[in-house]
């Protein structure tokens, strides 16, 4: 079984709520995804920048973050195409870890936006911030992916804020405090409810 660690940069409506697409409130600009063995090794690693097709102009806060140039968002691939990259690299068996619990939601909604098939349901996956909350945050305080790294003594040689970069620093927080029994600390991504128990 392959760990993809998953991050995902997104832009929203540069004019504002108002302004959104209500079917698409947040719209994919970078995949990125390291992918580890059972043995918490780093196997490959995945970028992908996202041609925007709703928001084509970055809104003031995510040009602020994320360091994509315009030029660099009109020659990336779409969506589809990119989300068809991101599965073949999964391979077959896998499961999903981010930092926090929005990222598959996000990345479930931009699939339903392009009609695609959704992912299976109950999405299993492990929420890496929540773990390192629980297993070094005395308080329960959830905090940052700069404040773990940093905490943990990682060392930082690229910048934050890249999805590549993001999924690159998450997979070595979770190497670093992986308890040797991931299997009781899973959660269920709830943007598509099963039908059924």
């Amino acid at each position: 079984m392959n760990y993809i660690i998953l991050d995902l940069e997104w832009n929203q409506s540069a004019k504002g709520k108002n302004f959104e697409n209500k079917e698409l409130p947040f719209e994919i600009i970078q995949i990125g995804a390291v992918k580890l063995n059972e043995a918490g090794e780093i196997q490959d690693i995945f970028n992908c920048v996202v041609r925007p097709s709703v928001y084509k102009k970055l809104h003031s806060a995510v040009k602020e973050v994320v360091a994509l140039s315009d030029q660099e968002l009109k020659s990336g691939v779409s969506f589809q195409e990119a989300f068809l990259h991101l599965m073949r690299f999964c391979e077959d068996e896998y499961i999903f870890c981010t930092w926090g619990p929005m990222d598959l939601s996000y990345l479930q909604n931009n699939m339903d936006y392009y009609y695609m098939k959704p992912l299976e349901t109950p999405l299993k996956f492990y929420n890496v911030q929540q773990i390192y909350t629980d297993l070094k945050e005395k308080d329960g305080a959830i905090v940052k992916l700069e404040k773990a790294v940093t905490n943990l003594s990682i060392d930082i040689d690229r910048p934050f804020h890249s999805a590549v970069n993001d999924a690159y620093y998450t997979a070595l927080v979770l190497t670093n405090i992986r308890p040797k029994d991931l299997s009781d600390r899973y959660s269920y991504d709830v943007y598509n409810n099963p039908k059924a128990k």
